[in-house]
């Protein structure tokens, strides 16, 4: 049964070429300003606030299971 996972790799030196639509949506997407966003119905924080924070005390980190096999007789 032949594999559907496909791979990529990207050299960040050698970016891929963008098409005419692609460059005219980035240009868009920079010339746009951060003028048009609403926050009033976001709270303002004290000034203090980030001196007293703290991490969740509920949060947990996922732990996923691992399996590793081992190959010939290495």
């Amino acid at each position: 049964m032949p594999s559907k996972v496909v791979k990529h790799s990207v050299d960040p030196a050698k970016p891929m070429k963008l098409t005419a639509k692609q460059k005219a949506e980035v240009t868009a997407l920079r010339s746009r300003r951060d003028v048009g966003f609403e926050y009033s119905d976001i709270a303002p924080l004290p000034k203090d606030f980030l001196k007293t924070a703290i991490r969740n005390p509920f949060y947990r980190t996922v732990k996923a299971p691992t399996t590793s096999q081992r190959l010939g007789n290495l």
